[in-house]
């Protein structure tokens, strides 16, 4: 891209792959991204860390607005922005700039459809539909399928089912169709050439079963949520031990953030908590790939998920579930400052938790890497 700024032109071919292949049908050239156009006057490898330090910024500012716009303090929403962008997944897929770079847009696409569910105002699904439509320039064909589901879904829980025919789920349908006709119109330039390319991948008729179910947890692998190197580490000594790919395995929030979840969880009663419960628990059994039932179950029947693989993917939901309750934990522990009932309550949910950690620690060292050898 920076050749293409000296040059002052736009290539449409990229000699260097192969004997040549399309470089404006590569979905992942993310040409028409307005912030990659700094790869034009910039030498990439600065413009590389300028991307991903904007994006990481972009995240959790959106997060803070998102959090902030459902009533959490400051305070709390601040620590959620943290939590969000400086978590596992965004952190070790550094090298991977588009799947950073679409899911930084997830929070603001989230907060501009709860503004027009609160306020009815339709120019919030039109830049929920702006936001949805960067994302897709941006452009990892994964994470914009994920951010599809996502929206989906939200939309879902708006739905009242007891009164189908209610001019309100009328108004909301019609806002989903939008978001996606919007933003799929202002993403076009990239889309459109990319499905005229997509005709000659091998992936046109989909993924077998068992190329698509390749980079599943599995339980073991879970611990990674709390212990980054339970396995080992992919630079220290090239010690890792994991089933596939570091990046791809460790969802790391870390210990802090699981008992502010808990919190949140058990002591905190909000109107979004059954969405993000739901999309938690949802989204790590799918990550578990072909260890649980579900996965073989939608890999044949839900549209377009034969296209990909890895499916620990799915487990970034829940890492965005964990910093929404992790958040609520916060406010628990704020207000709890002022009560003592609060107070007892979160000391016997910490007490719990410490034990049943302390329980599982000799079975969770005798499985683990350690790099010092320390005679386990």
């Amino acid at each position: 891209m920076f050749q293409m700024g000296q040059d002052k032109s736009i290539f449409l071919w990229n000699p260097y792959f192969f004997s040549g292949t399309t470089l404006i049908g590569n979905v992942e050239s993310a040409l028409f991204y307005p912030l990659n156009w700094i790869f034009f006057f910039i030498k990439t490898e600065k413009a590389i860390s300028i991307y991903i330090y904007t994006h990481f910024l972009m995240a959790g500012f959106f997060a803070y607005l998102y959090l902030k716009n459902l009533g959490m303090r400051k305070i709390s929403s601040l620590i959620g922005g943290i939590l969000y962008s400086y978590s596992g997944f965004f952190v070790l897929h550094i090298i991977h700039l588009t799947l950073i770079g679409v899911a930084a847009w997830f929070p603001l696409t989230l907060l501009f459809l709860d503004k027009f569910f609160k306020e009815k105002y339709f120019y919030y699904v039109v830049l929920a539909g702006l936001s949805f439509g960067l994302s897709c320039l941006c452009c990892s064909p994964f994470m914009i399928y994920l951010h599809i589901l996502l929206i989906i879904i939200y939309f879902i829980f708006q739905v009242n089912f007891k009164k189908l025919l209610d001019l309100n789920n009328f108004r909301n349908f019609s806002a989903f169709i939008i978001v996606f006709l919007f933003g799929l119109s202002f993403s076009a330039i990239q889309i459109i050439p990319m499905f005229e390319s997509s005709k000659y991948s091998v992936r046109t008729q989909g993924l077998l079963y068992d190329l698509a179910k390749i980079g599943s947890l599995n339980l073991k692998t879970l611990l990674m949520f709390l212990i980054p190197d339970y396995f080992g580490h992919p630079i220290y000594n090239h010690s890792y031990k994991g089933s596939y790919f570091f990046w791809e395995e460790c969802y790391y929030v870390g210990i802090f953030s699981i008992i502010l979840a808990v919190l949140g969880m058990l002591l905190s009663r909000k109107p979004k908590n059954n969405f993000f419960l739901f999309l938690g628990a949802a989204s790590l059994i799918m990550a578990l790939g072909e260890n649980t039932p579900l996965f073989p179950f939608m890999y044949k029947y839900l549209p377009y998920l034969n296209f990909f693989r890895v499916p620990a993917r799915f487990a970034f939901f829940s890492i965005f579930s964990i910093v929404y309750f992790a958040s609520l934990g916060v406010e628990v522990v704020l207000e709890s400052l002022n009560s003592k009932d609060n107070q007892k309550k979160i000391l016997k949910i910490i007490t719990v938790l410490l034990l049943v950690f302390l329980i599982s620690l000799p079975f969770i060292i005798k499985g683990a890497y350690f790099p010092l050898s320390l005679g386990v």
